[in-house]
Parts: C-alpha cells; structure tokens; sequence
C-alpha cells in the first residue's frame, strides 16, 4: 500500500530505522546542506532546530529506488513498471473543503524569511528551495502542470527567481505572456514522495502529473484551492511549526 502523506511516510520511515533525528541548532547556510550530503543515500533527516526558524526541516526523503519502491508499496524490480502503468492510466482527484484539507489546518502569512530555506554552496547565489512542486494552469485549456524546478532562489522577502527550462511550465509561461494575462503558481512543499515522481512523468502538455500521483496512490487524491490564487494543490502536504 502507498503512502498518504509525508507524516505517514516519516512514520514509517523511522519505524524502518531510516529517519534519523538532528536536534541541535544547525546553521541553514551551509552546514544543514553539509550535513544532509554526509547521510545521503542511507538516512532521511529531520533537522528540530534551525538557525532562526521554528520550523524543522526534512532532508534526504527519496533518496533510492528502495525508498520510492518503499513509498509505493511495490517491489524495488518493479518501480519503473508501476510508474509507467501510472502514467498511462491517470487516477482521479477530488476537491476538498478547507475544513478537509491538512494544508488548510493553519494559515501563515510570513514572508519568506519566515521559512527555513537554505543556503546549500558556498558559490551559491543565494538561499533557494530545491524539491517545490510547481503548479501552475494553463491559460488556454485550464489544465493544470506540476513540475520541479531547483533554481527557487530567494531574491528578497517577497520574491522567488525561477530557472525555467524549455519545457511544460515554459510553454505556458509563453501562453500567458502572448495573452497579456499573468500566471499565477503556487510552490507545494511538505509532500510525501508520490507527487514528487509524479512530477517527473513523461508525458505531453495538457497531461496533469498530478493525475499521474493519484493512480500511484490507488485512490482518489484530495485537492483544496489554494487561498490567494485559482489553483488545486494537494490537501496533504504540511510543515510542523
């Protein structure tokens, strides 16, 4: 059986002896990073205590086939087979209340400061998120795109820098600007690993990979409005401030 959320797949991952806890102050800038590059490939971290935040941050969460294997509850030999049966038979999602919807459960309105997010390198340009889904609608069709983009830079309190390549979210991004329309996104962090492998499903523009993350999960899959712009996001992912 999958996983439901990334509470669940911590539970069951500190049952497996794989998550390990860091519960002395850890500097985001470098050392957190450093740390994390030190287990990768053997233990998921949770970091209790960073530098300037009440937030804890998570590293290292699908850092095998074992562990997406794990996630999925399908054997290792047969991961890349469950994925591609995924992508050609996409599941279905569903709209939850807010009063549904874990991500709803508490509302913060910080700026971005207010998350921990970190500065990895030492010639890095600055702090940015490396594993946000990105979802953003395309402003012909309404179809939703979900896509991973590391480059997430911090450029101020209020203003993230994205490196798009030539790919879905370019395209679209294209759309709106011939159409003279913004586009809003909307950055999902605290999910488990299905959506995060869904969002690497080849397949074509106008397919949503969240759809691809449902039938990995074997059931419908909740999704809420997210709170200042038209956009579904998944109603399981949460951070624990």
């Amino acid at each position: 059986m999958a996983v439901k959320s990334l509470r669940s797949w911590l539970h069951l991952l500190e049952q497996k002896g794989i998550l390990r806890y860091v519960n002395r102050e850890v500097d985001r800038r470098y050392e957190l990073a450093a740390v994390s590059k030190v287990s990768d490939g053997r233990y998921t971290l949770q970091f209790n205590h960073v530098k300037g935040s009440n937030i804890p941050v998570v590293t290292n969460i699908a850092h095998s086939r074992e562990l997406l294997a794990l996630a999925l509850g399908v054997r290792k030999e047969k991961l890349a087979e469950h994925f591609a049966w995924a992508q050609g038979h996409p599941g279905k999602c569903i709209m939850v209340s807010t009063g549904k919807a874990p991500v709803k459960s508490k509302i913060l309105r910080p700026d971005l400061t207010g998350l921990p997010i970190i500065i990895h390198h030492e010639k890095d340009g600055g702090a940015f998120i490396t594993a946000g889904l990105v979802i953003a609608k395309d402003p012909e069709t309404g179809i939703q795109n979900v896509s991973i983009h590391r480059l997430l830079q911090m450029f101020s309190p209020r203003h993230l820098g994205i490196l798009m390549l030539p790919r879905h979210l370019q395209q679209i991004y294209r759309k709106a600007e011939a159409m003279n329309v913004p586009l809003d996104i909307a950055v999902v962090i605290g999910v488990d690993p299905i959506p995060l492998l869904a969002s690497q499903a080849q397949v074509p523009l106008g397919y949503d990979e969240i759809s691809v993350a449902a039938a990995l999960y074997g059931e419908p899959l909740p999704l809420v409005k997210c709170e200042t712009v038209n956009l579904a996001v998944p109603a399981q992912a949460e951070i624990n401030p």
